[in-house]
């Protein structure tokens, strides 16, 4: 085989193994509240999820009736496929039994098909984003940005964060590289459906579009792709609400999260939720994902002498305006801006993912400073991911854990080993979970090496200048 083809081949297969390598299928709070509404539609028909709502408190309360309180598309996604698999899948006479399994099959569907296919694509969105690199150094660099923060951690695990951050990426590209606002419109209202906040970034692309370009009828494309989403969002609420703009959290049942029922949790930032989100080792994203300080850095550093090109730029805008808008949830009476239990600021997926998208592309062929700064902050980060993955530690605590890595993490780590069980190989095999946790190290490092090499020696023979 040509070594061009074996690189690919390498490449692909290698990372296809990587990002479905982790699947979460526990009952946690979030995965359950997207899974129950399905198994309640399929046993039911309804999606009232009034008969298992005790399992979870992430659930709105809407007359004497229980729902989910998140955004329909993840849901959605995995209940077609769920549905689709019912005649092939073995159904338990007894009802507990049977209630217990479709839940638990519902979750690991939705951790496949909303984290780990989301993340696989973001992964090579972001190989073709740094195009201007040749792909010897592509095929190393790109994944450690990609798997060095707090992104990969959510692969496997259903919630709507990667699939919201896979459609940003998508809808950023239709408008600001392809110059197609109507579809990118569509992809903001699907990211929407995925993610509420992701919202954002319909007026805030629209108005930098426009102050660059002082095109309206571009706004107006952009605008008339969101449509349909804004027609889907206000039939489902008008279904959960009575009120096509009321959204079920203004309902959440759960007394903890009462700051919703006040402007869906908005409050006034403060200095405490800008470090909380930003530098510190509680919840902040550049603890977690370094390597997005570092792309941060590039992206400022790569408008020198231009820096009127910065506040045009949708990728740095949208994070700025999500960091804005998570310093600005509510403290009282729970930390909503913390994102609960979780591993990294998880709320701010989709801008990271954008971000390190459009840092990437800063990146020049020949700059070698900036490819080991990108590189080394990369690597830290996957470790500190992994140790994460392997000890359930992204179910770090809220309040009594200020530092999760280094209270939790890392002591579980170097006391237990890494024993979590989540892995598919320890759930299909009889390979020890610490085997199998320690085989995905070594599995990423050769998915780093291989490809590189070989994609080096096709350019050696084709007489390109390798880098």
């Amino acid at each position: 085989m040509r070594p061009d083809r074996a690189a690919w081949l390498c490449l692909v297969l290698g990372h296809a193994v990587l990002t479905f390598y982790f699947v979460d299928a526990r009952f946690t709070a979030n995965p359950l509240s997207r899974a129950l509404p399905i198994v309640s539609l399929f046993e039911e028909g309804t999606l009232r999820i009034d008969r298992h709502q005790s399992l979870t408190p992430d659930k709105a309360k809407i007359g004497d009736h229980y729902y989910s309180d998140k955004p329909p598309l993840a849901t959605a996604i995995t209940a077609l496929a769920y549905g689709a698999a019912q005649p092939f899948v073995y159904h338990p006479g007894n009802p507990s039994y049977r209630a217990y399994r479709d839940t638990r099959r519902a979750i690991a569907l939705g951790g496949v098909l909303t984290g780990s296919i989301p993340f696989f694509g973001l992964l090579f969105l972001c190989f073709d984003g740094a195009g201007a690199l040749t792909l010897s150094r592509r095929a190393w660099l790109v994944p450690l940005a990609v798997y060095g923060g707090f992104l990969h951690i959510y692969a496997g695990v259903f919630i709507g964060h990667l699939l919201g951050a896979a459609l940003l990426v998508l809808a950023y590209r239709s408008l600001f590289e392809r110059g197609r606002p109507f579809r990118a419109g569509v992809l903001v209202g699907l990211a929407f459906l995925a993610e509420y906040p992701l919202a954002l970034a319909l007026p805030l692309w629209a108005a930098q579009r426009f102050a660059r370009a002082r095109r309206s009828r571009e706004v107006v494309a952009l605008g008339a792709g969101f449509a349909p989403a804004a027609v889907l969002s206000a039939g489902y609420n008008l279904y959960l609400t009575g009120d096509p703009i009321t959204f079920a959290y203004k309902f959440n049942a759960t007394a903890e999260f009462g700051a919703l029922d006040r402007a869906y949790g908005l409050a006034w930032p403060s200095l405490h939720t800008l470090y909380g989100l930003t530098f510190s080792p509680f919840r902040g994203v550049f603890f977690y994902a370094p390597v997005a300080l570092v792309l941060l850095a590039s992206i400022a550093w790569a408008a020198r002498g231009g820096w009127k090109t910065l506040p045009s730029d949708g990728a740095l805008g949208f994070f700025l305006l999500s960091l804005l808008f998570y310093v600005s949830r509510s403290d009282d009476p729970w930390p909503i801006w913390t994102g609960g239990y979780c591993y990294g600021p998880r709320y701010l997926v989709p801008a990271t993912a954008l971000l390190v998208y459009r840092g990437l592309q800063t990146i020049p062929p020949r700059d070698h400073l900036r490819t080991a700064f990108v590189a080394a902050a990369g690597a830290l980060g996957v470790i500190f991911a992994w140790s994460a993955a392997v000890t359930t530690g992204y179910l770090a605590g809220t309040d009594l854990e200020p530092n999760p890595l280094f209270d939790h993490i890392l002591p579980q780590l170097f006391g237990a080993g890494p024993t979590a069980d989540t892995s598919v190989l320890a759930a299909l095999t009889a390979t020890p979970a610490e085997s199998a946790n320690v085989l995905w190290l070594l599995l990423f490092a050769a998915t780093l090496a291989v490809p590189a090499w070989l994609f080096r020696r096709a350019a050696e023979r084709d007489g390109a200048a390798p880098a």
